[in-house]
């Protein structure tokens, strides 16, 4: 829907996070996928974990035979796997990080979801291994390359918060907290990009559309009593 879409009157939102192809069944994905009532499916972190973990009881049940394996000894590092071109560990973590995408997206459920939903997605950190979310990093690039979800480009870094509107209805801000603003003087949960965001872009005058807003993060920021 557009800003001003007064038709728009409901959406139904499902979530996930934290879900390791290497350790089992993706059956969420599928089961999201198939419901269509469901409306708009919103990733909060970790969509893709990179290395595999086999020594934590992952038993790679869709993981196609051959890639079973870490390619790489650590971001960077090589070590001889059969079956797995090694050539992507010599110091290109974007090609690194490109062929863990290709494994996860061998899964039919990942697959599935993806071509059914529309898709909002924040990296956490397995998605990225602690970089920057606002600067063209080679483990961001290679996930703005395979995780559906859009970004803008503002001075030359990447802008990763961004605010969808579904109509007067319902406002989706998406935000990092995992990264962004960790390397500031102090450093900042936000940071300063985000918080001007919030202020100018989502809470200042003429935005308030007096419907709903939800606030997607990968971590909690504010107070929440159970």
């Amino acid at each position: 829907p557009t800003p001003d879409d007064v038709s728009f009157t409901s959406i139904k939102i499902a979530t996930f996070s934290c879900a390791c192809h290497w350790c089992g069944y993706l059956n969420a994905y599928r089961e999201m996928a198939a419901d269509e009532s469901i409306d708009l499916v919103i990733g909060l972190g970790d969509w893709l974990y990179p290395t595999p973990y086999i020594t934590s009881g992952g038993k790679c049940n869709r993981v196609p035979s051959g890639l079973c394996y870490n390619p790489c000894d650590g971001i960077g590092g090589t070590i001889e796997v059969p079956d797995i071109p090694t050539q992507i560990c010599a110091g290109d973590v974007r090609d690194e990080m490109r062929h863990y995408h290709k494994i996860l997206n061998t899964d039919v459920d990942a697959r599935d979801l993806r071509a059914a939903k529309p898709m909002i997605n924040i990296p956490d950190n397995h998605d990225i291994d602690d970089v920057q979310t606002n600067e063209f990093e080679p483990e961001i690039l290679a996930w703005f390359e395979w995780v559906p979800t859009r970004y803008e480009v503002r001075d030359g870094n990447i802008f990763f918060p961004k605010l969808y509107r579904y109509g007067p209805l319902l406002d989706i801000v998406r935000l990092d907290t995992r990264n962004t603003g960790k390397d500031e003087n102090p450093p900042s949960y936000l940071g300063k990009d985000q918080i001007d965001f919030l202020e100018t872009e989502v809470f200042g005058p003429g935005n308030i559309t007096g419907g709903w807003r939800i606030m997607c993060t990968s971590q909690v920021f504010m107070p929440w009593t159970i």
